[in-house]
């Protein structure tokens, strides 16, 4: 074999591909304002960043917050492939997003999106914020494919 090596993220963006068989690209990056959201508590369960706008929802969905671990870590891999719910993005605690997409534009238009909820996020800071209902949230990921629960 010859060229560069893998990734040492490798197994992390394998489970990617293996979570969704409709899966042609994977984007990860240590992009400044999803990891400065990836630092803090998550808003639940099933999502770091909270329904902000109509675009986090239906571009985006639910993105899962996944305890730190260090980069490379073969754990976190597993980690992602154990979530029991769907999703195209999560937020790799104090490291950053890792986005898929059916293919590269659509990974990289994903990952904009989030970075500019993560953006809002942190502008509001402690703010009592407007979200949308989850109702409004149910809505438009019925409406747009998305993956995004209650």
């Amino acid at each position: 074999m010859s060229g560069p090596r893998p990734s040492k993220e490798f197994p992390l963006h394998t489970a990617f591909y293996q979570r969704d068989a409709e899966a042609r690209a994977v984007v990860h990056l240590h992009s400044r304002q999803a990891t400065g959201a990836s630092c803090l508590e998550p808003w639940s369960d099933k999502s770091a960043l909270p329904p902000l706008t109509p675009y986090f929802v239906m571009r985006v969905g639910q993105t899962p917050l996944l305890p730190y671990a260090p980069p490379g870590d073969r754990e976190q891999a597993e980690r992602m492939r154990a979530l029991p719910f769907p999703f195209r993005a999560a937020l790799l605690q104090n490291h950053g997003p890792v986005v898929t997409g059916t293919s590269v534009r659509a990974a990289v238009e994903t990952v904009v999106e989030l970075e500019e909820t993560a953006a809002l996020l942190l502008a509001l800071g402690s703010s009592a914020a407007r979200l949308l209902t989850a109702e409004e949230a149910r809505e438009l990921a019925r409406r747009y494919e998305s993956p995004w629960g209650d």
